[in-house]
């Protein structure tokens, strides 16, 4: 749809926004809004959460531009009272000014009283000539995202201040018109997000079936016709009467990495030997590092050389990491939270031992919780369960027959994806046409 533009404009003198219609201000923050932040931590530790109380909203509380309440920790009530300028209301808009700075979200259906940690600007129009739900629009729209991109290039350091921040400058319209674009944007933005939200369930079907399809091939074999037995493995069921079922440590021997010491700088300067640290391992073939160490590192070390093949498999790491594999494709170490499974040949061909680990994604990280520590260790992987075809051939055709269905599932999942990144860019260039000026919307039936 094609919008109409307003029939009388003016230069705004800002660079970045150019020609508003006339009736409309260029105003900044530091002279139209209320801007504080918790000034320090004031004392404040995690060791004094609660279990009730205020809310102490954090960063990490932010969810698709609104508060999680839910997430928030609790502090003492004289914690909230302490500072008056930090209590939050209804219709506030709270900016992160740490870590991953400007990050916006919405304060709606308050619960109790909440306050900020020292992360978290609370933002409030000084009087009534800005609606704050047309504020947030601003906060929004790439003009925000471009003024933050701005800050983060000329320092190291992701930090928000309140000085600079007050420089953030936008075009403000009358208040009958910040309504009307208000509700105009509420409406379009809501269909955006609905054909967005279909296409992200479109990929967690595909991501699922195409799971499915690993499963059952790799467990159950390509012929659905051939006699079947009980695996003994609960959670693998029945597979084909002429596989087998063996432990890893049958088929190949399997080494953790390790990690020279940093302080050493003749062990990592100049390095030419690929290290791979667990954050590495996920589900691809590997063909580079993103550090390297020396040949003396290596020797100094636990750390070994695992030759082109080998299957990895992360045993630690944040989130999703653990359990995760890959393939070399080249001669690599690897740091003590990767296990590095070399596979007799004979045996095993390691691209079927790579989608078997793809098949026990969710079982080997369950698998881990019966153990002492919370977590996978060389000695639970060497004693997994490893169901396997008899022949090389057959392991090869699994292979060959999954290669060609994820390809396709991957085109499908891309094309997903690249509908999504249109859509967020459309979405996200209304906002910023409509709160800069650049259409009218005035006479637009919502």
């Amino acid at each position: 749809m094609k919008y109409k533009r307003y029939p009388k404009v003016k230069d705004s003198g800002v660079e970045g926004i150019g020609d508003i219609p006339e009736g409309w201000e260029i105003r900044k923050i530091k002279f139209t809004s209320y801007v504080k932040g918790r000034i320090g931590w004031q004392g404040l530790t995690s060791e004094e959460y609660i279990e009730e109380g205020p809310y102490l909203i954090t960063g990490t509380d932010f969810k698709d531009g609104k508060i999680n309440w839910k997430s928030c920790h609790h502090v003492e009530q004289w914690r909230y009272e302490q500072d008056p300028y930090i209590q939050i209301k209804n219709n506030d808009i709270l900016i992160t000014k740490d870590g991953t700075i400007g990050k916006i979200a919405f304060v709606e259906d308050v619960p109790g009283d909440a306050t900020l940690n020292t992360g978290v600007l609370v933002v409030r129009p000084l009087n009534n000539s800005i609606l704050p739900k047309f504020q947030n629009w601003i906060f929004n729209s790439r003009l925000f995202i471009d003024f933050i991109e701005f800050i983060k290039s000329g320092t190291t350091i992701n930090h928000l201040y309140q000085e600079e921040f007050g420089k953030f400058t936008f075009p403000v319209p009358p208040i009958d018109q910040q309504e009307q674009i208000y509700d105009f944007l509420e409406n379009k933005t809501t269909q955006f997000d609905e054909l967005i939200a279909k296409s992200k369930a479109q990929i967690t079907l595909l991501e699922e079936k195409k799971q499915a399809t690993i499963n059952q091939a790799v467990t159950k074999g390509l012929d659905p016709s051939v006699p079947m037995k009980d695996s003994g493995v609960e959670w693998i069921g029945e597979i084909p009467e002429e596989w087998e079922v063996r432990k890893l440590k049958q088929i190949g021997y399997l080494k953790a990495g390790g990690t020279p010491f940093r302080s050493n700088s003749l062990y990592w300067n100049d390095g030419i030997i690929p290290w791979i640290s667990s954050g590495e391992v996920n589900y691809s073939t590997i063909t580079s590092s993103r550090e390297k160490i020396t040949k003396l590192g290596l020797e100094k070390s636990s750390a070994t050389k695992f030759p082109i093949g080998t299957v990895l498999v992360a045993i630690t790491g944040e989130g999703k990491t653990r359990g995760q594999s890959a393939i070399l494709e080249i001669e690599a170490a690897t740091n003590q939270s990767v296990i590095g499974i070399v596979h007799d040949k004979k045996i095993i061909h390691n691209s079927f031992l790579f989608l078997y680990f793809q098949s026990q994604y969710l079982p080997l990280r369950n698998y881990s919780h019966g153990s002492v520590q919370s977590g996978l260790n060389l000695e639970i992987l060497k004693n997994y369960p490893i169901v396997l075809p008899t022949t090389i051939k057959e392991q090869t055709q699994i292979f060959e027959f999954l290669k060609k269905q994820t390809i396709q599932f991957d085109e499908l999942i891309a094309k997903s994806k690249t509908q999504i990144t249109l859509l967020q860019e459309k979405r996200q260039a209304l906002i910023t046409a409509a709160v800069t000026g650049k259409i009218d919307v005035r006479n637009i039936v919502v």
